[in-house]
């Protein structure tokens, strides 16, 4: 599970996190993820498309058969 990396005080929060929003495809070719902890802080990360992710792993599959 990921922690929260926002810096309070000079200290890491650390409390987990939670995914609350995705935009698909806003950014170039990746999709904006929104996370957030307990106390409303957020973090953003880029990550590459679900159905692009699903794709890559078949073809994957397929060269090792």
């Amino acid at each position: 599970m990921q922690s929260c990396l926002v810096f309070v005080d000079g200290k890491e929060c650390g409390l987990p996190v939670t995914q609350i929003d995705r935009e698909a495809e806003k950014i170039a070719r990746y999709d904006l993820v929104t996370y957030e902890c307990g106390l409303r802080h957020r973090s953003y990360f880029l990550q590459e498309p679900f159905e692009r992710v699903l794709r890559s792993d078949r073809k994957t599959m397929n060269s090792l058969d």
